[in-house]
């Protein structure tokens, strides 16, 4: 799904000049933390290119191939389910873009009007999902399996958070990660952050609240799933993808399991009031919408979209 949004290219296209009008920020992956990928903003056709960025790299995803099996959760010959990092996906606020490169590490702020570089900023690994921009900040997780908080307008660091309890680094997917890789990306909503660290549940994996302002730990929860793909949030609950098995519920408070959703497994999800459609997972490349209260798929059909 992502592979075909931008490769090693990564290009804005502005509508009107500059000067004479101010977009609405997008600051998340697909908007907000819904994923509704929904904006007030109306496109005026035709559309016409101002600039293009051209990263020195292409994005070295986690997963190239499929993995024929999942032998933990007894899947065997799969497809590609774990796709959330084959793109750069950019994010924007104000008149600056963002976006985070598996490639060389980096987290990277574009003039929004020119496409020209602002700054730069290091990680100690792939960068897989886009940041999340809040109250002038830039949120951002690692493979080095540390939380970031920058600077918006300079890039300075201004405070780092290692998920990881120890220094234990380990090959994975050709690149040297933590044992407790983020891979969720950082939700941030409401002056707090969510996400979760770890790929390995028998290895330690972790949901995690901080406080936006400094980092701080509001809550910890050991959890038993692979979370990999952007977490969702309601006013109670978070939503964790784990690519090849169901998506799992928390509890927004103190990240209690709360149950999982019926799921061919896939990183990509939208949540609405009371469905999350989640996929495209194993089998047919379909979606799966579960209903949040009874945890129960919801049946569809072709005309709803989701096949």
């Amino acid at each position: 799904m992502y592979k075909r949004l931008f490769m090693f290219v990564v290009f804005w296209t502005l509508l009107v000049p500059p000067e004479s009008a101010k977009s609405e920020d997008w600051p998340t992956f697909m908007h907000d933390s819904q994923r509704s990928g929904v904006t007030s903003e109306r496109l005026e056709l035709p559309l016409s290119e101002s600039w293009i960025f051209k990263a020195a790299q292409r994005p070295q995803p986690a997963w190239p191939p499929p993995a024929k099996q999942d032998f933990y959760h007894k899947h065997y010959d799969l497809r590609e389910t774990v796709a959330y990092d084959r793109a750069f996906h950019v994010v924007g606020a104000g008149d600056t873009l963002f976006f985070g490169s598996s490639a060389d590490d980096k987290v990277y702020a574009l003039d929004a009007h020119t496409g020209q570089q602002r700054w730069t900023f290091f990680t100690e690994g792939p960068v897989r999902l886009a940041p999340s921009i809040a109250d002038g900040k830039v949120y951002v997780g690692s493979d080095d399996g540390c939380a970031y908080c920058l600077s918006g307008g300079d890039g300075a660091l201004l405070w780092k958070y290692k998920a990881a309890g120890q220094d234990r680094m380990i090959p994975g997917n050709g690149r040297m990660i933590s044992m407790w890789p983020i891979r969720t990306g950082i939700l941030a909503d409401k002056g707090n952050l969510y996400f979760a660290a770890g790929l390995f549940p028998n290895q330690g994996a972790f949901l995690f609240a901080l406080s936006a302002k400094d980092g701080a730990v509001t809550w910890k929860q050991q959890v038993d799933i692979s979370p990999q793909g952007y977490m969702l949030a309601s006013d109670e609950r978070l939503y964790v993808p784990t690519g090849r098995a169901n998506p799992f519920i928390f509890a927004r408070a103190g990240g209690g399991l709360v149950g999982e959703l019926p799921s061919a497994g896939g990183t990509f999800a939208l949540l609405t009031e009371d469905v999350l459609v989640a996929g495209p997972g194993r089998g047919p490349k379909e979606l799966n919408a579960g209903d949040l209260e009874t945890k129960s798929k919801v049946p569809c059909s072709a005309a709803c979209g989701c096949w």
